[in-house]
This record gives C-alpha cells, sequence and structure tokens, in this order.
C-alpha cells in the first residue's frame, strides 16, 4: 500500500489481502477487504492514506515527517461491521455487568432482644434494621424489638449489606 505514493484517489483490489505486508488490518490481524478505494495526499515531506473498503471498512495512517513507508501502522475505524469491544472502550462485557448487578434483597436471621428496663441502642451493628417491635400486655411500654442484616444478592451469592449509623 505505500507504493500508492501519488497524490490523488487508487482503486484497489487485491483478491487475496494477505499477499499485502501492509494492507490494513483489524488488531485480531485480519486484514480488511482487498477491495476498495484508497486516497493518497502528500504535501513535503508529510503524507496521508485513507482506505475505503468496499465492505465498510476505514484505515487510515499518516506522517508529517517521511514518504509513504510500511512502518506506519494503519488506524481502523470502528463501525457495524467491527464494534468495538469492552474492553475497547474500558467497559465491563455484558457477563461482568451482570456479575454485578443487584438481583434480589432480603432480610437474614432475626435476633429479639428485650428492651423494656435494659439500656442501649438496637440494632447495634451495622447494616442491621428493626423488623419488628412488641409491646407490654398494656400497651404503654416497647418490651423489644427484633433486628435482622439487610442482604443482597449478587452473582447467586448473598451478602450482609454494610452499613452505619446517619
Amino acid at each position: 500500500m505505500a507504493s500508492a505514493n501519488k497524490p490523488g484517489w487508487w482503486q484497489i483490489s487485491v483478491a487475496d489481502a494477505s499477499t499485502v505486508p501492509d494492507f490494513p488490518r483489524y488488531p485480531n490481524g485480519t486484514r480488511l477487504y482487498g477491495y476498495g478505494y484508497l486516497f493518497v495526499e502528500v504535501v513535503g515531506g508529510s503524507w496521508f492514506q485513507h482506505f475505503y473498503g468496499h465492505h465498510g471498512a476505514n484505515a487510515k495512517r499518516q506522517s508529517w515527517s517521511s514518504g509513504p513507508t510500511t512502518d506506519r501502522g494503519w488506524v481502523i475505524d470502528y463501525n457495524t461491521s467491527y464494534k468495538p469491544s469492552a474492553s475497547d472502550t474500558s467497559a465491563y462485557s455484558k457477563s461482568e455487568s451482570d456479575a454485578r448487578y443487584i438481583t434480589d434483597i432480603q432480610y437474614g436471621a432475626g435476633t429479639r432482644v428485650t428492651t423494656w428496663n435494659v439500656s442501649g441502642k438496637w440494632p447495634n451493628r451495622d447494616g442491621y434494621s428493626i423488623t419488628s417491635v412488641f409491646k407490654d400486655a398494656v400497651n404503654i411500654n416497647i418490651d423489644g424489638v427484633v433486628y435482622a442484616p439487610l442482604q443482597k444478592r449478587v452473582n447467586n451469592t448473598w451478602y450482609t449489606v454494610a452499613g452505619g449509623t446517619a
């Protein structure tokens, strides 16, 4: 491709792109489709090549200090046929993302505490909530509470939610 060193449009027709050492290739090593157009611009010591493949792929390379040469790599544009991977964009893959969703919540086993005539704060553990309150027989005093941990399920594993006091 570097031999296309005169400014203008070039029609490219290569049945086997692997026969051209500097033919544009995807990061996985697969070469772009061998038919298309190549636009070349040469100005002074700088040059630019832009390949438009017939299947829609685009590749570009340039240098500001030398003429067309095979030592310049191609930059391949993403398109609907060549979509970026999750790692290309520093995103999670679907399976990595699915492994982080909270799929369910529940209260764990409760703890009953008598509070009548007992000083203290309940629940006294981070991530726990009061789930029920019970009164004495005359409905005047709180005799006790039940508190339990809030739990979440992520990737089929249950975790107690860590919390704190406000």
